[in-house]
């Protein structure tokens, strides 16, 4: 049930805060899509791979000392006390983003689809519906633009003015037991409906009252005025009112309601000044999470939500909700309602209205955090390009859409005839650059560009001996030869095998007699020879966090800082075999490789061992696996394998360059 109101609206800056290191995320890998919205809004996709599977959290970021952008509190036309999904109330209020809101009271006795908010809600300066007095966080934003966030309390009254006397009422637009007197105004909706006796209801209109009446039905809430709801046999105040007498609501609250553009309630806080704040309120476990936070100059604002309870993304806990907003840069932020509730929409540059996250259920809301536009618009002062990719191979061509952005970052008009746009078939790998000119207007974009993966390889042949600085071979897994015949094929390879200046094992088993091997497909190693770095890992489980989580932060610092020119890449299984039973986790492998080695112009190779030898080229690297017998069935020997039986030579020249061969055993 309710309690009864404290006596004024305070912000609490005195909050007691926890250690950061209470956080527990700790994602291995994180990696992060970014496209512009209508508005100069800024959509961030982040997809953070952690010990226990995939999370995905949608970031909107908005900059409020754009002075065309408000933080607005958004809810059903007709009132707080009915519920709308997320998507509906963006788009019906041609809103540029927004998320679902507060926490709220379902009232399924009352009609499917209602429900009221339990935090306060402030728009235009205005209270559209007080706080339930629990002492929830909220997140508002002042009158001059800035952000903010506290505990709001009130105390609210409605001051009879003839006798003088005041009533402490319970609140205002809620669902109510009647426990206490209860007022509703135009942002309820259009009439307040009762449905037995024995309610009073008192009618104000410009501040005189008009109607006193305890009828069953409905009446109309007056737009410049409020009906006063109660028990007369419990609050015999209404004893005092008469027809043409004078009421009053009055509101105690500070900072005044004339200082504020908006409010929203919330829940508990998950961070305070840049630091993890104790969980105060909301369900445990891993659930969908939506929330609200800001930056530490309170300008720049993030509305965020966790996908959860689904496939591609396990949801959070509210520790590891509140290191995710501080991984976007949030240094205060608070907790909105989640779960089924959680859901982000948004205005795309086309004008159209999209999810940006996918609901687990989409769940109709009591109010939504919006960012709206205030209709202004400027002048053409920057050009915004989309490549419809950033990264392509030689030869290719981007595809490219131009917008003009004006001083508050709308799309504006522009003469598409008259630009001028170079680079979009580049003629070099690496990063390279397409460049638009409009007028006085220069705006640029990088895309990776990636040698060819068609054809063949241009570095599959045999290197001059007397070119060679050193060679190695890498050879796959071999079964135990059975016979006579088995065993001399098997030294002839372990034979070829020895011929190089070392040997690398493909796989963590090394058979008796193969000299020289340098590496094996082990867990975090490295080694460094002049210009040539070799990195091993263990996919043998079908990924790399199978075996263990901490090969991705290794390998992900390791990539980053390697100097050396030629970088070769030792796994046990080959990739598409079974290497990572999770595609997505595949993806984050090669996607490291592209940032952190590829991009910065070093020459990737990696070793695989599979039954078949091949060879894949994919964004400039080479994935090329050892051919090996096949293990583990009495029907494969060595003998019966030995056409397929080969082994990688691989030849660092003089200059530095690489060859390589796959070479057979017969």
């Amino acid at each position: 049930m309710r309690r009864r109101l404290a006596q004024i609206i305070v912000i609490l800056f005195v909050i007691s805060v926890s250690p950061r290191a209470w956080a527990s995320l700790n994602p291995m890998y994180t990696s992060v899509k970014s496209s512009h919205l209508s508005g100069g809004l800024i959509h961030k996709e982040y997809n953070f791979l952690t010990n226990d599977g995939w999370v995905r959290a949608n970031v909107i970021e908005a900059d409020m000392t754009n002075s065309n952008l408000a933080l607005r509190p958004l809810w059903s036309d007709n009132g707080v006390g009915t519920l709308v999904t997320t998507k509906t109330l963006v788009s019906q209020n041609n809103a540029l983003a927004g998320i679902n809101g507060d926490f709220f009271a379902w009232a399924s006795d009352v009609g499917a689809g209602k429900g009221s908010p339990i935090g306060t809600v402030v728009r235009d300066g205005e209270l559209k519906s007080s706080d339930d007095g629990i002492g929830l966080a909220e997140f508002y934003q002042y009158a001059d633009g800035i952000l903010g966030a506290g505990y709001f309390k009130s105390k609210i009254s409605v001051k009879h003015t003839e006798s003088g006397t005041v009533e402490e009422i319970g609140g205002v637009n809620k669902y109510s037991d009647l426990t206490s007197p209860f007022v509703y105004t135009p942002a309820w909706g259009a009439e307040v409906k009762s449905v037995y006796t024995g309610m009073c209801k008192v009618v104000v209109d410009d501040g005189v009252v008009v109607e006193v009446t305890g009828a069953v039905g409905s009446l109309a809430i007056p737009q410049n005025g409020f009906i006063l709801v109660l028990l007369p046999d419990r609050f015999p105040f209404v004893n005092l009112i008469n027809v043409g007498d004078h009421l009053e609501l009055v509101s105690e609250l500070l900072p005044d309601l004339s200082m504020l553009e908006s409010a929203i309630g919330g829940g508990t806080f998950l961070l305070y000044g840049g630091e993890y704040m104790p969980i105060a309120h909301g369900p445990s476990g891993r659930h969908p999470r939506t929330g609200i936070g800001m930056d530490s100059t309170r300008t720049r604002l993030y509305l965020v939500t966790v996908d959860g309870r689904q496939n591609h993304s396990l949801g959070v806990t509210l520790p590891d909700f509140a290191e995710i907003m501080s991984r976007i840069g949030a240094d205060t932020a608070i907790n909105f309602d989640g779960g089924g509730s959680t859901s982000m929409a948004a205005r795309t540059l086309d004008g159209s209205y999209s999810l940006m996250n996918i609901p687990s259920e989409n769940r109709a809301v009591a109010n939504i955090a919006a960012v709206v536009s205030k209709g202004k618009t400027g002048y053409l002062t920057d050009l915004l390009l989309i490549p419809d990719r950033d990264k392509i191979y030689l030869g290719e061509t981007v595809n490219l859409e131009v917008y003009g952005l004006d001083s508050y970052g709308n799309t504006t008009a522009i003469d598409k005839n008259k630009l001028k746009i170079s680079g979009l078939t580049p003629a070099a790998v690496g990063e390279q650059e397409i460049k638009v000119v409009y007028e006085n207007i220069t705006a640029t974009a990088k895309i990776l560009v990636f040698e060819p993966n068609w054809g063949d390889d241009p570095q599959n042949v045999p290197a001059p001996a007397s070119d060679a600085a050193f060679s190695f071979n890498i050879f796959g897994e071999l079964p135990a030869a059975s016979t006579m015949a088995d065993k001399l094929l098997k030294n002839k390879l372990i034979s070829a095998l020895n011929t190089g200046s070392y040997n690398i094992a493909a796989s963590k088993a090394v058979p008796n007699g193969v000299a020289n091997v340098k590496m094996v497909a082990s867990y975090n190693y490295m080694q460094v020879e002049g210009d040539n770095a070799f990195i091993a890992l263990d996919n043998s489980k079908g990924g790399l966090r199978a075996v263990n989580p901490a090969q991705w932060s290794w390998f992900t610092q390791m990539s980053s800082v390697v100097q050396q020119k030629n970088v070769f890449i030792i796994l046990g299984k080959d990739l598409a075999s079974g290497g990572f039973t999770d595609s997505r986790e595949l993806e984050a492998f090669y996607d490291i490789i592209t940032q952190n080695l590829v991009a910065r112009g070093k020459n990737v190779y990696v070793f695989t061992s599979a039954s078949a030898s091949n060879l894949t080229r994919r964004e400039g690297v080479r994935y090329i696996t050892a051919a090996s017998a096949p293990v583990g069935s009495d029907k494969y020997t060595v003998m019966s394998a030995a056409g397929a039986l080969k082994y990688v030579q691989v030849t660092v020249r003089q200059n530095g360059d690489v060859t390589w061969e796959q070479k057979g055993v017969l």
